[in-house]
């Protein structure tokens, strides 16, 4: 398969300090990325910067060849790359209906549209509470309803920055299997995530990240007959 995101040497500063420090990977298309590591480790700043959402100091980033460091978020967006904050941001005053209707950019040349009813297919629950504004959701609706709304906009790569932060074991899986539904749709996942049990299990490749430098990058699988990396630098 063919990269969809190549991220080569990219250095993060915020003000004199330096938070990423010249990292290097790549994701190939239709597969699942986890950038893993503890907090402060740069792994939302990798996200962000991927983004736009904060200005690389170096390097390159690119999604389908197409270099877009130092892009506006709303440039990249449209390039085909979606986001889930860790905050979710959806909007609490506006139903769910309204939240997806926010979210909705034109379809892409390749795959079918995430049409309203696909994501109430990947997301039973939130069909149910179509009409209930964002507030009154629980935590765990409202995140996939961070995660429709991204779908809505179509995009061939999506980032989640710490999507089963704080939820209960049980709506953790239902966004396993959703994602996992989604990749066999032929979506593209970078994901940032402290839960190595739940990384493990979706992605296939992993980054592990350390005061924003890269010290393991390879196949999920070589880093679970690997313990000794996991205990020296992942909270397991």
């Amino acid at each position: 398969m063919s990269a969809l995101l190549e991220v080569e040497g990219l250095v993060v500063r915020y003000g004199r300090a330096t938070v990423v420090h010249g990292i290097s990977f790549a994701l190939e298309r239709g597969g699942v990325l986890a950038l893993l590591g503890r907090n402060g480790a740069g792994k939302t700043t990798t996200l962000r910067a991927v983004m736009g959402l904060v200005p690389p100091a170096a390097g390159r980033i690119r999604p389908d060849g197409r270099d877009i460091a130092g892009l506006p978020p709303s440039r990249i967006a449209r390039t085909g790359v979606g986001w889930v904050p860790e905050d979710r941001r959806i909007f609490r005053r506006l139903t769910v209906l309204e939240n997806l209707e926010v979210g909705r950019q034109p379809a892409r040349d390749r795959g079918n549209p995430w049409t309203v009813e696909r994501l109430f297919a990947l997301f039973p629950q939130l069909a149910e509470r179509r009409h209930h504004r964002g507030h009154e959701l629980s935590g765990g609706e409202q995140q996939m309803l961070a995660i429709a709304r991204a779908l809505r906009g179509n995009p061939e790569l999506l980032l989640l920055d710490e999507p089963s932060e704080g939820l209960a074991p049980p709506v953790v899986r239902t966004l396993f299997e959703a994602l996992g539904e989604a990749r066999a749709q032929g979506l593209t996942l970078l994901l940032s995530e402290q839960n190595f049990r739940f990384a493990r299990l979706l992605a296939d490749r992993a980054c592990i990240l350390e005061s924003g430098t890269l010290r393991f990058s390879g196949p999920m699988r070589e880093l679970e007959e690997r313990p000794e990396l996991a205990r020296a630098h992942l909270a397991v």
